[in-house]
């Protein structure tokens, strides 16, 4: 059974399967297997659109990771879907000004309805949430998330 929900970036840094990544580190330092993970769709979906705006050499890279890392997750059934009680919880979130950081800015910028998804399937689930840390995890981490940072 899952016990952790890995957040957007965290997949993509799993799907680079370089096994020197910090993610992979944090898996061999937790002794974890790959059952104990879980990946929202939204997190799928958040991935192949970045992927879908990438110049095609780049696309032609990214998309087999992406896929593979689809099918990993598909044959574990460890992909969870929104449902309406984690609709619910988001839903609850939409009156704070949540923020985060443009990883290429490096602005404080809204956190989207995907991410705010992401964390509200984490809630609801009852499974810690694996992130880098972002300004907006401290007010969820009041509203119930439990969040793991596995790049610190």
């Amino acid at each position: 059974m899952a016990k952790y929900l890995l957040g957007t970036q965290v997949l993509v840094d799993l799907a680079r399967n370089d096994e020197s990544d910090e993610i992979y580190r944090w898996m061999d330092r937790e002794d974890l297997k790959m059952s104990a993970v879980a990946v929202s769709v939204m997190s799928f979906e958040v991935f192949a659109a970045h992927v879908d705006k990438l110049p095609a050499k780049d696309r032609g890279i990214w998309s087999p990771l992406l896929e593979r890392q689809l099918r990993k997750f598909q044959r574990r059934g460890t992909i969870l879907p929104v449902t309406l009680n984690v609709a619910l919880q988001c839903a609850g979130l939409e009156a704070l000004d949540l923020e985060e950081i443009d990883p290429v800015s490096g602005k404080r910028v809204a956190v989207d309805l995907a991410t705010q998804l992401v964390a509200s399937t984490a809630v609801v689930e009852g499974l810690t949430l694996c992130d880098g840390r972002q300004p907006y995890h401290d007010e969820l981490e009041t509203r119930g998330l439990s969040l793991l940072d596995p790049y610190s």
